[in-house]
């Protein structure tokens, strides 16, 4: 799992996770589209974001009882 800020700092535009956000809109279906959320794990996406949730869960990602992915356990470092 990444977050938007995750990419933002990668792509060396720490402020620019709204435009990752936007970008993801427009991501081809072979990508992982899935694994990009909110930094505090949370699932967004709009009319996606029960699609999303459930290629999670197929996945086995865990999720905290508030319903956010559990970060702690899925974030990916960048390495």
């Amino acid at each position: 799992m990444v977050s938007y800020g995750q990419i933002a700092c990668m792509l060396g535009r720490p402020q620019a996770a709204r435009e990752v956000g936007w970008a993801m809109s427009s991501c081809p279906e072979h990508l992982p589209w899935q694994r990009v959320v909110t930094a505090d794990g949370s699932v967004s996406g709009g009319v996606c974001a029960l699609l999303r949730r459930a290629r999670l869960v197929e996945e086995g990602v865990a999720f905290l009882p508030d319903g956010r992915v559990d970060m702690d356990s899925h974030q990916w470092d960048g390495a």
